[in-house]
């Protein structure tokens, strides 16, 4: 369990990092809001926020989530993306690319990089967007999401730009994706096979840029 008087040494302690992933596992509860609505506001480090972070921050205004000290990056689903719109949202936009247009509305108020997951994942900032290529149906499934956190969080930790974070943590994943669902099939891929697969995937980015 999360308690906000825990706040001061959580950020005591992310001080230490180049970069810091926030949300996976935390759970949802007052506490957890107030904690990652704290660390969205104050942290100077980039930070990717994802799962319960995304809940966590759904219960601030839009005005206040432009309020930031460092780069931020956001990797919601459709389910959470929706989560973080105005409640009418869906009785007034029904067009189907109306979700890209609110990512990229959102990236352009609140300052941050959005990753809209889905089969043809848009990552969008407030100047660029595109749509990555890599990935498959297989990749639905539990826990996938926490890995592209944790390499967008990687690849921010080696100080790469935020937009450039994301779109390479996309297309590794998805690649990474690609090559578990050829070994393992779609059906049948996990979560750990994308994992396992992250080193062939890194691989193919490192022969393109040779």
């Amino acid at each position: 369990t999360f308690d906000t008087s825990a706040i001061a040494e959580i950020i005591g302690r992310v001080r230490l990092a180049d970069a810091v992933a926030i949300g996976p596992g935390m759970g949802r509860s007052a506490a957890v809001a107030g904690i990652v609505q704290h660390l969205w506001a104050e942290l100077l480090q980039p930070a990717v926020f994802d799962a319960d972070a995304l809940w966590g921050l759904s219960q601030m205004d839009l005005p206040q989530r432009a309020e930031h000290a460092g780069p931020r990056l956001l990797t919601p689903h459709v389910g959470e993306m929706l989560g973080l719109l105005p409640t009418d949202f869906l009785s007034e936009h029904l067009q189907p690319d109306a979700l890209e247009h609110a990512a990229a509305d959102m990236a352009r108020a609140i300052h941050a990089v959005v990753v809209l997951k889905g089969p043809a994942t848009f990552v969008v900032d407030p100047q660029q967007q595109i749509h990555n290529e890599t990935g498959n149906p297989g990749m639905a499934t539990g826990g996938t999401g926490d890995v592209l956190t944790g390499i967008a969080a990687a690849l921010l930790g080696q100080h790469l730009q935020p937009f450039a974070a994301a779109r390479m943590a996309v297309w590794v994943h998805g690649r990474a994706g690609d090559c578990a669902a050829a070994l393992h099939t779609e059906r049948s891929m996990t979560a750990t096979d994308v994992i396992a697969a992250l080193p062939q995937a890194f691989q193919t980015v490192l022969a393109t840029e040779a």
